[in-house]
């Protein structure tokens, strides 16, 4: 073998060599991995959510918590703006999100700070900054993935603060996200005790919404050889959050009834279904409802005094 081709073999070698020795990484500089998370993340997190169907399940006196994250426009950095209402109240919280890579590993992490009430007229940017120097850098939420879902919780150990009351307090927050669902469950307990002084859980649906038209039948009580007659409502959206949608035909009259739509737990441990029901507006009370699949796209209600199709739209988008 001449020297050309020994020099050639012994740097091929080498290359190998020095390849095998490298440890593995699942997050090495070279690994697109952990940008690959925060890209979903991004796009997974924006919506309009409620925990309607679990305020459901637990009873009629249970409060609906109403949310929505949106991503605010700040350059190069993602975050979120996280606002939550009780149904019914004026009264709102805000929140703010930062998704970053870490620096180490490059795995999707969440950093969190409520908003005081006092700094919401201020510049966007004078929000984040001041926001930003309240962040507790040891309550950051490690997000990993399995599939579609994306799971993250703080460590207690090193997510504290002081609480005006209770002293040095102990935060545990979990995420659980995918693309329909976001379940958030916090706690607090002083760090000197063991047992939970407040604890909540938050199973959220990212919302949807149909387009679609109603009629209702105006001939009840004539002959039947007599021609149907009907009344047509206007073109309306409908949200599946629970919340009841007036129904105006088309010279803007109320028709007296009203849809709703959500979509709620019908057998456990199963996706929830869509429930449309027609709700008579001075009674309150519901005349006919009707189940559908998790995954249809359609929603069409046929009785002989009162029709209803509706069509999927889109997920509902938080405002910017």
């Amino acid at each position: 073998m001449n020297l050309s081709r020994k020099l050639a073999l012994l740097f091929f070698i080498a290359i190998l060599c020095d390849c095998t020795n490298r440890p593995a990484s699942r997050h090495s500089p070279f690994d697109n991995t952990g940008e690959a998370d925060i890209k979903a993340l991004r796009d997974l997190l924006p919506g309009v959510y409620s925990n309607y169907a679990q305020a459901y399940d637990k009873g009629p006196d249970s409060p609906v918590t109403d949310i929505s994250i949106r991503q605010l426009k700040t350059g190069a950095d993602l975050v979120f703006l996280y606002e939550s209402e009780l149904r019914g109240l004026v009264s709102s919280n805000q929140e703010v999100y930062w998704l970053k890579p870490n620096q180490q590993t490059g795995q999707a992490e969440l950093y969190f700070t409520p908003l005081r009430e006092d700094e919401l007229s201020l510049p966007l940017q004078d929000i984040l900054s001041i926001a930003w120097q309240r962040v507790e850098p040891g309550c950051v939420v490690k997000m990993s993935r399995a599939g579609d879902q994306f799971n993250g919780q703080t460590n207690p150990d090193t997510c504290r603060f002081k609480h005006p009351l209770q002293g040095e307090t102990r935060l545990s927050r979990s995420l659980s996200i995918n693309k329909d669902t976001v379940i958030i469950k916090t706690g607090l307990k002083s760090a000197i005790g063991s047992q939970a002084s407040d604890e909540t859980l938050l199973q959220l649906q990212k919302h949807r919404i149909f387009l679609g038209w109603a009629s209702t039948r105006l001939d009840a009580g004539q002959q039947q050889d007599q021609p149907a007659m009907w009344s047509l409502s206007q073109v309306f959206s409908l949200r599946d959050d629970g919340r009841i949608s007036h129904l105006y035909d088309q010279k803007m009259v109320s028709m007296g009834f009203g849809l709703q739509l959500s979509r709620l737990h019908r057998f456990e441990g199963e996706m929830p279904y869509y429930q449309v029901s027609v709700i008579d507006l001075e009674s309150g009370l519901t005349q006919a409802y009707q189940w559908f699949n998790p995954d249809t796209e359609r929603l069409n209600l046929n009785l002989d005094w009162f029709q209803t199709n509706l069509e999927l739209h889109e997920q509902a988008s938080a405002q910017p």
